[in-house]
């Protein structure tokens, strides 16, 4: 009798509970945000969970992405599947990987791309040529998460010491303005933050992401799940708003947008700061600062340096294919695909 068995059939509640076990366990892997995402994109979804000796070991939200054209069926797993339970991955999860391929290509798709939320700190020396073991290939055009992560697991004296010194000197200014700083999980804030992002928007000419496909988020999330905000107003008015996702063991900063006249009194950085102790609060181990690119957009890259994190990659997506010419076929469409954002 084999030790592992396979899960495909949950509520809502009962996926949230076992997903939280998992210390890399994020928004993008949470029920609500799949759901909503799959039902804008139309695509289809569904949902696995390994089990070694009865033990959850593994679980994955799969997007599935009907090409109709060239009759192929792509699978999609953004930032999992989640498997890190301890510090350090072992032969389970990498024989999970296996079997978590062998379980959709080819019968459900024909290519399986994956990004794990595991950064290249996290995992043995020999992830690279294990992965390669399991089935799964390397993809090396499309560029690793590159974020800055804070560790929340300090003192807070510890914390503000790893904060540049001309950082804390600009925090400090912001704290003697009489700033009020508040939380909330309210759903209003969001649409306040969505009239701070747009005009941050139009004057640094960025893109973005989609607001409302996190305000739909919110609504469906379990009340213990609800991304949280962060506000620093003045007479009652919001100058500056942080928004954030506690799931796993890290905080994950998702929207931060400040007024005009939060610029001018540093509001960004005391809604920095203020984020930070909230999430330490609230029992995150650290705190992922949010995408960086130092080519493309410098000084938002050195501002977040100079807060004093841990500058990381994530090990970057695998993809799986069911035969040699699903994979010519999709790297061609994929590469496609990369160009066309980088040149957005």
């Amino acid at each position: 009798m084999t030790d592992w068995s396979q899960q495909e059939s949950f509520t809502q509640e009962e996926w949230e509970r076992q997903a939280d076990h998992f210390r890399d366990y994020n928004l993008y892997q949470s029920w609500a945000y799949l759901q909503v995402r799959a039902e804008r994109q139309g695509h289809s979804l569904r949902r696995i969970c390994l089990l070694y000796k009865n033990e959850p070991c593994l679980m994955a939200q799969i997007r599935i992405i009907r090409i109709p054209l060239i009759s192929m069926k792509i699978g999609y797993v953004q930032w999992g599947p989640i498997m890190r339970k301890t510090d350090r991955l072992d032969t389970v999860p990498i024989e999970s990987l296996e079997r978590f391929r062998s379980a959709l290509v080819p019968d459900t798709v024909q290519v399986l791309r994956i990004v794990p939320n595991l950064y290249t700190n996290e995992v043995p020396p020999s992830w690279d040529e294990d992965v390669k073991q399991a089935g799964w290939t390397p993809v090396s055009f499309v560029r690793p998460y590159h974020t800055f992560l804070f560790p929340l697991d300090l003192s807070e004296e510890a914390m503000y010491k790893k904060l540049h010194r001309k950082w804390r000197a600009t925090l400090k200014k912001a704290q003697q303005e009489g700033l009020t700083v508040s939380e909330s999980n309210d759903m209003k804030y969001l649409h306040v933050l969505d009239n701070l992002y747009r005009y941050s928007q139009k004057k640094k000419q960025f893109r973005g992401l989609d607001l409302e496909e996190y305000i739909r988020t919110q609504e469906q999330l379990l009340t213990d799940q609800k991304m949280n905000a962060v506000i620093i107003s003045e007479k009652g008015e919001p100058l500056s708003v942080d928004v954030n996702s506690y799931l796993g063991d890290t905080c994950l900063g998702l929207f931060q947008s400040t007024s005009q006249r939060g610029l001018e009194i540093n509001a960004s950085y005391l809604v920095w700061w203020e984020t930070f102790l909230a999430a330490r609060r609230a029992g995150m181990k650290r705190y992922d600062m949010g995408g960086v690119d130092p080519a493309k957009n410098a000084s938002v890259y050195q501002f977040k340096k100079r807060i004093g994190g841990d500058e990381v990659f994530q090990v970057g997506c695998l993809e799986a294919y069911a035969n040699p010419l699903a994979a010519r076929i999709w790297k061609v469409l994929s590469r496609i695909h990369e160009w066309r954002k980088a040149s957005q």
